[in-house]
């Protein structure tokens, strides 16, 4: 069975609960992805970076990497969104840059059909490109096994948590950089202004 106690067709019922196998696997799972953290991490800090350099604030940058879960399409939009392109455009590129996935549900279909679309809907927000070669290089050479949900979901889930982490923290480095750098550098902060004031004295001043 699964992880769940799923009911034949609908959704997952509230009593459900993670089995004990289940918590096994899921935890099987996010030990299988732990080797891919460090790449994770610097992909997910290159993109928190990009989007404030992009011109996003910190809100706004924070939204797009909860919501839109794919660092490809995040960097393929960015320059479209700072040139105020029409969102179809945006949307269109993100939808293209992402195709691959069509074929990874094609491919997860067979192993995970059986299951409500909710709770299918959920695990494909959380499928990545590492994540979904595991899998299919395990059932590959397991074939179907108990509880495939709570692995995929523990290794889905590990490198989702990474990389939003990362990401977010790239975010935060970057805004706080652009700040310091303007407070030191720009005419309406002290620092520019006790300069520019003292180069009145002379020329010496300035050279000093």
């Amino acid at each position: 069975g699964g992880v769940f106690i799923l009911r034949e067709r609908g959704d997952l019922p509230h009593h459900a609960r993670m089995s004990t196998t289940g918590r096994a696997e899921l935890v099987r799972g996010a030990r299988a992805a732990v080797p891919a953290s460090p790449g994770i991490i610097a992909w997910g800090l290159v993109t928190g970076v990009a989007k404030v350099k992009s011109g996003l604030t910190v809100p706004w940058a924070v939204l797009i990497s909860l919501l839109v879960y794919a660092g490809s399409a995040q960097l393929a939009s960015l320059p479209l969104i700072a040139a105020s392109q029409p969102f179809w455009i945006v949307g269109l590129a993100a939808f293209v840059t992402n195709l691959r996935f069509v074929i990874y549900s094609a491919s997860l279909r067979r192993w995970f059909g059986a299951y409500s679309r909710r709770w299918r809907a959920v695990l494909g927000y959380f499928t990545g490109d590492f994540t979904f070669a595991m899998f299919m290089q395990r059932v590959t050479r397991e074939g179907e096994f108990a509880d495939r949900d709570a692995w995929f979901l523990g290794a889905c889930g590990l490198n989702w948590l990474v990389w939003q982490v990362a990401s977010i923290v790239g975010i935060v480095m970057t805004a706080v950089v652009v700040v310091i750098t303007n407070y030191y550098t720009s005419m309406h902060y002290r620092p520019v202004q006790k300069i520019a004031r003292a180069s009145e004295t002379g020329h010496a001043t300035n050279i000093i």
